[in-house]
């Protein structure tokens, strides 16, 4: 396979040095890491890489447990299987780090413009195996931006979670039922499945594996770790977040204490019997919060017209019970917006 280290123009497009957090040897981060700002730049890229001046990046569970040896013995089986060789490769200096937001600087001659262009805002994953992301610079495939699965692509909540990541350049999957796939298209997901079809867990599969599941269909608890767990992109701290979490009901029917002894069975129950938590992935409990930030991002993107929100129907402020019934019944095509009467 050949290489290249140049930019859109013919050059190369970034220093040979860089800064970077690595460490040594493995034991606790704080006992272990130095900053390095002579580490070793990515040297070139593959036809289907692209070299990302990262922006921000963070630090998960998976970094810690790496950064004390979790791992080592296989990973460093696969980095000599990538690489071809008869010998182990040298894990030191290790640069940790597994997910990033930044800026395209370079890509690989199979990279084209409709897909990435240079100076392109980017997030996306690095897998275990290879060099992370607390660096300035780090080169992933081209596969590895952000593969998401919205369940639920209709409803208000879908609508907004797909133009949304669509904004920040993933890689969308939604589901919808058949009349709503006209209505979904035009959000841009890059592929749609109707899930009244038969062979809908074969289409989720040929579309996987994800970096997140946004369940924003409300699936049934119990099915969450049989059906879907095994779509999620293994170690890469890959997550499904259900908005439908127990906490509420749990505390409501068992009290604060045992409620909330309740929640932590309910959690860990799911993750270590559907194996997520033994491929390096999780199942998570999403929350309505209002956040400023998340605002703002929201009014930033309503401005730009990267977002708008579909309405499945409006109700007076009189017909309240109607709307409140309109959502229970689901299947809705966008927000239920309610009016208030001017007298």
């Amino acid at each position: 396979m050949t290489k290249t280290d140049v930019s859109a123009d013919g050059g190369r497009s970034w220093p040979d040095r860089m800064t970077a957090w690595q460490i040594d040897t493995y034991a606790p981060f704080g006992d272990s890491a130095t900053l390095n700002d002579k580490a070793e730049s990515p040297a070139s890229l593959g036809p289907k890489d692209v070299l990302v001046r990262v922006k921000a990046s963070s630090v998960n569970p998976i970094d810690v447990l790496m950064a004390e040896g979790y791992g080592q013995v296989l990973l460093s089986r696969v980095r000599q299987a990538k690489k071809k060789s008869f010998f182990r490769p040298v894990e030191f200096p290790l640069t940790l780090g597994r997910d990033f937001a930044g800026e395209v600087v370079a890509k690989g001659a199979e990279v084209g413009s409709d897909h990435l262009a240079i100076g392109d805002a980017i997030l996306g994953v690095v897998a275990p195996f290879q060099i992370g992301c607390h660096a300035q610079f780090v080169t992933v495939p081209v596969t590895q931006v952000k593969n998401v699965l919205v369940l639920g692509g209709s409803g208000g909540v879908g609508n907004s979670a797909i133009q949304i990541l669509k904004s920040w350049n993933a890689k969308v999957t939604t589901t919808c039922s058949t009349n709503a796939i006209n209505q979904v298209k035009g959000l841009g997901p890059d592929n749609i499945i109707d899930y009244t079809t038969e062979d809908v867990q074969k289409q989720l599969e040929q579309y996987g594996k994800y970096d997140l599941i946004l369940d924003a269909a409300g699936i049934p608890y119990e099915d969450i770790g049989r059906a879907y767990t095994p779509l999620l992109k293994p170690w890469s701290w890959a997550k499904f977040i259900t908005l439908r979490s127990p906490v509420l009901r749990n505390t409501d029917s068992y009290g604060m204490v045992f409620g909330m002894l309740k929640n932590m069975y309910d959690l860990m129950a799911p993750n270590v019997c559907s194996g997520a938590v033994f491929k390096g992935s999780t199942i998570r409990w999403g929350f309505f919060m209002p956040a400023e930030s998340g605002i703002e991002e929201l009014a930033r993107l309503a401005a730009e017209k990267k977002i708008t929100v579909p309405i499945d129907s409006v109700y007076k402020f009189a017909d309240m019970k109607e709307a409140f019934g309109k959502v229970k019944g689901g299947h809705l095509r966008g927000k239920v917006a309610v009016t208030f009467d001017e007298k």
